[in-house]
């Protein structure tokens, strides 16, 4: 009977210790350090391919790609699915890699982690010549792992601003997916 207890209460602990704070913060610090580390590459090519899969395993691709199509996810074929999923994760590398030029060797300062009803908000702030701006991650455990959602940089959330230009494009394109996954395609690093 003992055993059975001492069982159900590391059932209990682990997943709440999985969800702390502290293991937030332990994986937040190592995710932007490997970043750091990453665009510090000079080999463009290598820089490109280290990104990519730094913001595959980051980033809850996936989610991100279908929500930002809504219903339209419902109506086309896996195989249109997965093109454009692949166009987005490339589409949202080469959007991180054109910002990496402009590193100057600034680092992000955790501030603190919130949590809320959609999982965790983790406040940071990045310095830059007498200047500090504010950078905010949506944070959500996907499969037991953290996951980016969003990145809100001085109040301007990827996310958002992303939903708005691709409604658009499907709006004008009359929701034809293939029309937004060419046009994601078509972002070229710089």
């Amino acid at each position: 009977m003992f055993k059975i207890i001492q069982y159900y209460l590391i059932l209990l602990i682990v997943p709440l210790n999985l969800y702390s704070e502290e293991n937030l913060e332990q994986w937040f610090s190592k995710m932007t350090g490997d970043f750091f580390e990453i665009i510090q590459n000079d080999n463009k090519m290598q820089l490109e391919n280290k990104l990519i899969l730094f913001i595959d395993d980051k980033f809850a691709i996936k989610s991100i790609s279908l929500s930002l199509i809504g219903r339209l996810a419902k109506k086309n074929s896996k195989e249109e699915l997965e093109k454009y999923q692949k166009a987005f994760l490339t589409h949202l590398t080469k959007t991180i890699y054109n910002l990496v030029e402009r590193y100057e060797g600034q680092l992000i300062q955790l501030e603190k982690i919130k949590k809320d009803e959609n999982g965790y908000l983790i406040y940071s702030t990045i310095e830059d010549e007498n200047k500090s701006y504010s950078i905010v991650w949506r944070i959500a455990y996907i499969l037991n792992e953290p996951k980016v959602l969003d990145v809100i940089i001085e109040n301007s959330s990827y996310y958002v601003s992303k939903k708005s230009e691709f409604s658009q494009i499907l709006r004008e394109n009359k929701g034809d997916l293939s029309k937004l996954t060419k046009t994601l395609e078509h972002v070229s690093f710089n």
